[in-house]
């Protein structure tokens, strides 16, 4: 599934006719969903977009130390010690 961003579209280079229809109908249609739920005019609705950046990973990654215990002995050390607080 692809998820289109209608504020996207100012970072194409050339978007085709297609995408600007698409575009102008999502932000069209955000604006008037947005007027009809909190009861204000198309006018008054300003549309924002939020961009997120990846997350970039160290390159050297490590792994601890095995401690030696059983899996299921330090999970019940966990446990017991969050339920003492």
């Amino acid at each position: 599934m692809a998820l289109i961003h209608p504020e996207d579209i100012e970072g194409l280079e050339s978007p085709t006719e297609g995408e600007r229809k698409v575009f102008g109908f999502l932000r069209e249609a955000a604006r008037n969903f947005a007027s009809r739920f909190f009861g204000v005019s198309e006018e008054e609705v300003v549309a924002v977009g939020e961009t997120y950046e990846p997350e970039v990973w160290e390159g050297k990654r490590f792994a601890p130390p095995r401690s030696g215990k059983d899996a299921g002995e330090l999970f019940n050390e966990w446990v017991n010690a969050v339920e003492e607080k």
